[in-house]
């Protein structure tokens, strides 16, 4: 049995030069379909440079994912530099809203270079709670840094604002 389609003697419509309906004739050549059809036009020209352009475009949205990630990011507090990122966080980072677990603005102000690394590793948040400590607004951001190194979302703001 034969695989190939078989393109001898198929009826295509082709105009004819004397009323616009066309005539029914038998193309014995595929090249003849071209002719039959017509080349490349303009219209064609056109939606070849539309479909590139949709592609080219197509693809810069799919970058801004990576360029525009939102990285996770909390207040930066200089006296906990030398500690793990999760001790900080509990450590100087009131709880956070909704689908955060941490405020990402917001930090507790305190004296943090009167205790030692082991009092951090160490910490009591229920009794340092008690204490009642000033909430205070950020002035610069630990970016977590895990997914990606830099975005521009992280680009944002002065880069002496920003810390690892």
């Amino acid at each position: 049995m034969e695989s190939k389609a078989n393109m001898d003697n198929v009826p295509i419509m082709k105009p004819n030069k004397t009323n616009r309906k066309g005539s029914l004739e038998m193309i014995q050549d595929f090249d003849q379909v071209f002719d039959s059809i017509g080349g490349a036009g303009m219209f064609q020209y056109c939606l070849f440079a539309l479909l590139g352009l949709n592609s080219i475009l197509g693809t810069e949205i799919i970058w801004f994912n990576f360029i525009a990630y939102k990285m996770d990011h909390f207040c930066h507090v200089p006296e906990l530099d030398a500690l793990p990122i999760n001790v900080q966080k509990d450590v100087a980072i009131p709880d956070g809203y909704g689908s955060n677990d941490h405020s990402q603005c917001q930090y507790y102000q305190s004296n943090y270079s009167a205790y030692s690394d082991e009092d951090f590793l160490q910490w009591n948040r229920s009794a340092f709670l008690q204490t009642k400590p000033t909430i205070v607004d950020c002035e610069s951001w630990t970016y977590n840094q895990s997914v990606f190194v830099r975005t521009a979302v992280s680009q944002v703001r002065s880069s002496s604002n920003i810390h690892n």
